[in-house]
C-alpha cells in the first residue's frame, strides 16, 4: 500500500537514515488555555507605566535580554531550550486555532461561526 508516495520499506529506510548519528528530540508543548498571564510570566512589560505592567519583578534568564517572572526561577536557566510562541490576533479562539494547527483562522465561506475547514492538531499531525 502507498500512501503519500509512501510505502513501509521506503518509511523506514528514511527514518532510519535521518535518525543516524542524531540523538532524539523531545517537544514539550505547555499550552496554557485560561492559565498563566502573559503579563505575569514572559512579558511584564516593567518600563511601562504601572497600571499597564505585570506586578512581578523580571529575572534575568540565560539568554541575553530575555527576563522572566520572579516565579520561574527555575525555567531561568532553561530558557535557552525554550521558545516562547505568540498568536497576533486579539480574538483568543482565533488565537488557540492558529497555536493548536498552525493554520490561521479564515472566514467561513458558509457564514455560520466556526468554519468549515478542519485542520489536524500538532499532537495528530507528530503521532
Amino acid at each position: 500500500m502507498v500512501l503519500f508516495g509512501l510505502n513501509l520499506p521506503i518509511f523506514l529506510r528514511a527514518e532510519a537514515a535521518s535518525l543516524s548519528g542524531s540523538k532524539p528530540v523531545s517537544c514539550l508543548l505547555l499550552f496554557t488555555a485560561g492559565g498563566m498571564s502573559n503579563i505575569d510570566t514572559f512579558d511584564m512589560q516593567p518600563d511601562a507605566p504601572v497600571e499597564y505592567r505585570g506586578e512581578f519583578t523580571p529575572i534575568s534568564s540565560n539568554v541575553p535580554g530575555t527576563q522572566v517572572c520572579e516565579h520561574l526561577s527555575r525555567m531561568a536557566p532553561v530558557m535557552d531550550k525554550v521558545c516562547i510562541v505568540h498568536a497576533e490576533s486579539g480574538n483568543h479562539a482565533a488565537a488557540m486555532r492558529h497555536m493548536l494547527t498552525g493554520y490561521p483562522q479564515q472566514p467561513d465561506p458558509t457564514g455560520q461561526t466556526g468554519g468549515s475547514t478542519i485542520d489536524p492538531a500538532f499532537g495528530s499531525v507528530i503521532s
